[in-house]
């Protein structure tokens, strides 16, 4: 039984170790023929190096190449940059520090805007939006939607990393928070009993849902809780850039906007089978404001800088 539930969820979530060592794909053209044409400064020249945490559906290499919802919308971006795409695979926690310590050009993965993170990396505009999912046994007497004080006693876990752990951390008389590395070893430890209840990205858990229903797992939801802000509302996905590379951020927002425009995040996410309107509708109150943007939508904090317009690179 054991032994089917591994082979399960890995093959769904498709993460992609080898002896413990993230792997490295190298997708497109050569970065010799593609460096003459980008205007960009990035780690390898003509070469877009991309951290990513790889769970699908946000991110994994299928056939060599990245693919995913964060991944489709790089692979869209990049050659319109004049850069082709290297995937750097890792778990949650080193997507952030290989960005931060100068080993990768940007990161992916359904990272969640945080102002932590806005204070050491330049954050993109938002990819689309998401709240934190939950998932649980289908035979835990815990509710379709569950408000914090439904937690009590009940074992908790989330990832290395993730966004949700400082309020997780703070759910009172709660039997504990663990802490993973990737959400495989979660869902088994759900199923085996270990922990009663998760936050884990909530596009893996609809995504696993539909390709593996037979699970015995159900995805419940969290009521709003003020006082739990990121664990129990929504937030902005975004991908990672250094600080000292505005051009980057200024032509990857141009992309965003491009695959907004045209509807191409759209069509990414439902050939992943994802649908819901949420995930392209904006958050009432941007609590980027006074943070890392200003009422116009410019980049402020550590990240400031003049913008430039790269908007003709994909017209």
């Amino acid at each position: 039984m054991e032994g089917s539930m591994t082979w399960n969820c890995n093959n769904i979530s498709r993460r992609y170790f080898m002896g413990g060592v993230a792997s490295l794909v190298t997708v497109g053209a050569t970065g010799t023929a593609r460096a003459a044409a980008s205007q960009f400064k990035t780690i390898t020249p003509g070469v877009l190096t991309v951290a990513a945490f790889g769970e699908m559906p946000a991110s994994g290499i299928e056939d060599g190449k990245l693919v995913g919802l964060d991944g489709d919308m790089i692979m869209a971006i990049a050659p319109k940059l004049g850069l082709t795409v290297k995937p750097l695979v890792m778990d949650n926690a080193a997507t952030i520090e290989s960005v931060v310590s100068g080993r990768a050009d940007i990161m992916i993965g359904n990272m969640r805007w945080t102002s932590r993170r806005a204070a050491v990396m330049a954050l993109s505009d938002a990819a689309y939006y998401v709240t934190y999912g939950s998932v649980t046994r289908k035979d835990s007497k815990l509710p379709n939607v569950v408000a914090i004080s439904d937690l009590k006693g009940q074992r908790l876990a989330t990832l290395t990393g993730a966004a949700s752990s400082t309020d997780l951390k703070k759910v009172p008389d709660s039997g504990g928070v663990r802490f993973y590395d990737n959400s495989d070893a979660v869902i088994r430890d759900i199923i085996a009993g270990r922990v009663d209840f998760a936050s884990l990205d909530p596009t893996m858990i609809a995504y696993l849902g539909s390709k593996n229903p037979g699970l015995n797992l159900k995805h419940i939801t969290y009521k709003p809780d003020p006082e739990y802000p990121t664990l129990t509302g929504s937030s902005q996905a975004v991908f990672g850039m250094p600080l000292a590379n505005p051009d980057l951020v200024d032509a990857v927002n141009a992309g965003l906007a491009w695959l907004k425009r045209n509807k191409q995040d759209r069509a990414i996410f439902a050939k992943y089978g994802l649908t819901d309107e949420l995930y392209f509708t904006p958050l009432a109150e941007n609590p980027r404001i006074g943070v890392d943007r200003d009422t116009s939508g410019n980049v402020t904090g550590p990240a400031a800088h003049k913008p430039k317009d790269f908007s003709a690179l994909f017209s």
